[in-house]
């Protein structure tokens, strides 16, 4: 082999070890971990906010309920190129395919609490972010940037992943709502459509002065204001079975909530309180959600006062039958 031949090998492979070079770093576990943890870490910011949205979302929408679900979804990140590398210069434009895969059971559960509150379907509300669906699988072209003047160990990540935060907070708050007691209650007899046709056929056939709402809300979580119902009557204590609150509580832990549990007299208000909240976040939402803050911050400082929390309870059920009723003199 001649000098010229061991010379121009020597360039190809100076050459292609630069390109090598190049590739990686756009490309590292750690670089797939800081994308991961932006988009968990958003999602996980999004979703805890529903918790003033929710009669009972402080219960509901906890950060160790939502890093638990996030936990399960799987991410990764392939068919990595380098776009951009100015020279002189310490970023690199990369691009990359998000693939999100959600367990089967997830995604079936996630599907079929949106049907139930009459939301889009997740791949409907895939296809309006611009993210490929395959049923539970999930995947788009991404753009990021990457500082490689930072610790290679802690990368400087630059991504926009807005969609994906839509896409995940969405399925995490459903996954969150069917956990809870009410909306299991729900499960139990779910609609099918046949049954939902033979509803509405016996609505037709009624008289019209006998056609009354046939939808009544159970779930507290559902939002009041999207479906029409129909008011049930006060829970009143009984002898024959426990007064429970509209919340779980084997899963209560505050002094307050753990109060309501054990006496009947406030669990009962507790139910009623729930109700009188539904009726009147259909008239008003924005100014039932004011009424709902207030009363929760009222009744917390309560600690475990009964008279203080029974005064408080009766307090938001009057506020609240005044908003239903639409009463500004209250």
């Amino acid at each position: 082999m001649t000098t010229n031949t061991i010379l121009k090998l020597s360039f190809i492979s100076l050459i292609l070890s630069g390109c090598n070079a190049t590739n990686d770093a756009c490309d590292s576990t750690n670089i797939k971990k800081a994308i991961y943890q932006q988009v968990t870490q958003q999602t996980l910011a999004t979703t805890s906010k529903k918790r003033n949205d929710y009669f009972e979302g402080p219960m509901i929408f906890g950060a160790s309920k939502i890093r638990e679900s996030l936990a399960l979804i799987d991410f990764d990140l392939i068919n990595i190129a380098l776009v951009n590398h100015p020279q002189n210069s310490s970023t690199y434009a990369c691009t990359g395919q998000l693939n999100v895969s959600i367990p089967p059971p997830m995604y079936a559960d996630a599907e079929w609490v949106l049907e139930t509150q009459r939301q889009l379907k997740i791949k409907d509300i895939s296809q309006e972010l611009n993210i490929n669906n395959a049923i539970n699988i999930f995947t788009q072209e991404i753009k990021y940037s990457i500082d490689s003047a930072a610790d290679n160990k802690h990368p400087i990540v630059q991504f926009n992943g807005n969609e994906w935060v839509q896409l995940l907070d969405t399925i995490t708050t459903a996954l969150l709502i069917k956990s809870t007691p009410s909306h299991q209650e729900i499960k139990l007899n779910p609609l099918t459509k046949n049954q939902v046709q033979k509803t509405e056929a016996l609505k037709t056939k009624l008289p019209s002065s006998d056609k009354k709402p046939l939808v009544v809300i159970k779930n507290p979580l559902i939002k009041a204001n999207e479906l029409e119902v129909k008011k049930a009557p006060l829970q009143k204590p009984s002898a024959n079975r426990p007064i429970t609150p509209s919340f779980n509580c084997s899963k209560a832990t505050k002094p307050t909530d753990i109060t309501i549990c054990a006496k009947p007299v406030l669990a009962t208000l507790d139910v009623d309180n729930m109700q009188h909240y539904k009726n009147a976040k259909i008239i008003n939402p924005a100014f039932t959600k004011e009424i709902w803050k207030a009363s929760i911050k009222a009744k917390y400082a309560c600690k475990t006062d009964v008279a203080c929390i029974e005064k408080n309870y009766k307090k938001s059920i009057q506020r609240y039958q005044c908003t239903a009723a639409k009463n500004k003199s209250c």
